[in-house]
């Protein structure tokens, strides 16, 4: 019941190492062949669960605790409260082996040079799928050691450091734009773009574009300037094929745009487009913002930001370009923080945009770019260095207008993601400790490229029906790194307007 037993001693001039443990009707081993059990009390019995406690710490510790430490911890994490308070009798109180095998204090990460000089918070955010499931897939089973307060090594796996960026409650950019168009005088034009929050009234992008035709540019549109500002746009909806209003259709609105752009998305940017005087244009946009990928927005972060710039050769549907982004807070949209230290990352970017016709009406679309990106690791902690990275994207897509019906457009598309091609990271992790108290550590390589490439298809159909105007999308998911059972997922959206 708690109380000294009568038969038991007391601490007395003992206390400063002596500790209560239970010894009244203890179930242990009998003494003949009748009594497998037996219930006995006695400070026989106290003093084996005392002891019991030391070998079950010395295992659970890995055989990492000196003898001295394995006794101090048992003593330092005794139960003292209530009647145990009192040293004359319990001593160090009564003996709490759960507590004894949780840390004491703040846990702290172990660095070279010393033994926790950093809490042990904070891991990896991932913000996108550029390196797929590579940095779960590398560090599963992989432990870090971390110490608390009294030195002992605690073991935590690395892999559930790594958390994917939530979905945000944005439904998808296609499903949600309004527009709206005014003209100053002969030739001149604005268009003003709103898209505003899911479920709210906030307005989470916005774009005014000063220019005719500047949006919707063709071969035989006439060749003006113009210039452009935005909040939470991705640039290249202005730029490639999305000028021509060629794959701005599709549920993934930015699937034929440069994926780097949607790192710093998430704030303001500029534009401006300017012809050549022997034929063609030139455009260039720059933003600052951070991560917002479509139907994933990172929230916190210090801003990044981008540039790209746009060639189009005159009298050919061709787009060259080529974009710098900085990304202040991590790289390709990996965050760490905490223990991982902090990084940032600088990639330079071309790619090329054309538009075809392929057979009868329809037009073929094409999009590539290749990225090359350089991390710095600028806070040392796990992370401690990167390799630069390679990453890649592309779509190609078919598309047509009038296809059931005036004025609807059907098109088809199949898109690779942002993903990382080659590349590697190096982790200092610690692994344990000696019994004289010195971290031990290693170093880990992580190769960042996905085991399989990922691929998504869209059929998509807009256009009037029964009096309104229908919208419908079907996709497939694929990559090949998963199980046969989840290679394969599907997604889709119907929508559907009416005015009246």
């Amino acid at each position: 019941d708690g109380t000294i037993a009568s038969y038991s001693n007391r601490c007395g001039v003992a206390q400063s190492f002596c500790l209560a443990a239970p010894g009244s009707d203890i179930w242990s081993a009998g003494s003949t062949a009748n009594d497998i059990y037996t219930r006995n009390s006695g400070t026989s019995f106290a003093a084996p669960i005392v002891a019991g406690s030391l070998a079950v710490l010395r295992q659970y510790f890995r055989g990492q605790l000196g003898n001295t430490e394995l006794v101090d911890r048992l003593l330092g994490t005794a139960n003292r409260s209530g009647v145990y308070s009192n040293p004359d009798i319990y001593g160090h109180g009564l003996v709490d082996l759960d507590a004894a095998t949780r840390p004491v204090g703040v846990v702290m990460a172990g660095m070279p040079g010393s033994v926790g000089n950093r809490p042990f918070t904070g891991g990896i955010a991932v913000t996108g799928g550029a390196f797929g499931g590579a940095l779960q897939r590398q560090l599963a089973g992989v432990e870090v050691a971390a110490f608390d307060a009294l030195g002992a090594p605690f073991y935590q796996p690395m892999a559930a450091m790594v958390s994917q960026a939530p979905r945000s409650a944005r439904l998808p950019r296609a499903l949600r734009r309004q527009r709206a168009a005014a003209s100053f005088g002969p030739g001149a034009s604005v268009r003003v773009e709103l898209v505003s929050g899911s479920f709210s009234r906030q307005t989470d992008e916005m774009l005014i574009s000063f220019a005719p035709g500047l949006t919707y540019l063709t071969r035989d549109a006439p060749r003006a300037a113009g210039w452009w500002v935005s909040h939470g746009r991705h640039a290249g909806l202005m730029l490639g094929l999305y000028r021509d209003d060629a794959a701005s259709r599709f549920l993934d609105t930015s699937a034929f745009a440069a994926p780097w752009l949607s790192l710093v998305r998430n704030g303001p940017g500029v534009g401006l487009s300017q012809p050549l005087p022997f034929g063609g244009h030139v455009a260039l946009a720059v933003m600052r913002g951070t991560p917002w990928e479509e139907g994933y927005a990172r929230a916190g972060g210090t801003p990044g930001t981008g540039a790209v710039m746009e060639y189009r050769p005159g009298g050919v549907a061709l787009s060259l370009q080529a974009g710098l982004v900085r990304e202040t807070d991590g790289f390709l949209g990996t965050r760490p923080r905490g223990v991982f230290g902090a990084a940032s990352g600088t990639t330079t970017f071309v790619g090329v945009n054309h538009r075809w016709p392929a057979f009868g009406a329809w037009q073929a679309l094409a999009s590539g770019y290749v990225g090359w990106t350089r991390p710095t690791v600028r806070d040392a902690g796990f992370l401690r260095g990167a390799s630069r990275l390679r990453s890649s994207a592309f779509s190609l897509g078919l598309v047509r207008r009038s296809w059931w019906r005036a004025g609807d457009w059907v098109g088809f598309r199949v898109s690779q993601p942002l993903r990382v091609e080659s590349g590697a990271v190096d982790l200092r992790l610690a692994t344990g400790r000696t019994r004289y108290g010195e971290v031990l550590y290693r170093r880990q390589r992580i190769h960042l490229e996905p085991a399989g490439r990922r691929l998504h298809t869209e059929a998509a159909w807009r256009g009037p029906f029964v009096g309104g105007d229908l919208f419908v999308s079907l996709g497939v998911d694929h990559h090949a790194a998963r199980v046969a059972r989840q290679a394969l997922q599907f997604d889709g959206a119907v929508q559907f307007e009416y005015a009246f």
